[in-house]
């Protein structure tokens, strides 16, 4: 049996159905496609609002990365999109008063 394989952590690629069959009923890892979201957010009046922001976020399941700015007004969140929705990260900054969008 002859097959072309490409492997990396997070692809497998083969010219051959039965290896790739193989492959996916053994392969245990997950691959995790992060989303990328940017609001503004308003409502802060200094470090600390940020800062609240941010903590409460980071505590959504799915979130992996925030950065919530004073100076801009803004943030910028990465999350998994399979545990987690823009929606429901709205809703935490919301549920703090300020607004989001």
């Amino acid at each position: 049996m002859r097959a072309v394989l490409m492997y990396c952590p997070h692809e497998f690629i083969s010219d051959n159905k039965e290896i790739r069959s193989i492959y996916k009923s053994y392969c245990k890892t997950k691959i995790m496609v992060m989303q990328k979201l940017h609001m503004d957010i308003e409502g802060m009046h200094c470090g600390a609002c940020a800062t609240g922001i941010q903590m409460v976020t980071e505590g959504v399941d799915g979130v992996q990365k925030v950065f919530v700015s004073y100076d801009a007004k803004n943030g910028d969140w990465e999350y998994d999109d399979e545990k987690t929705t823009k929606e429901a990260i709205v809703k935490e900054i919301e549920g703090l008063g300020y607004k989001a969008h």
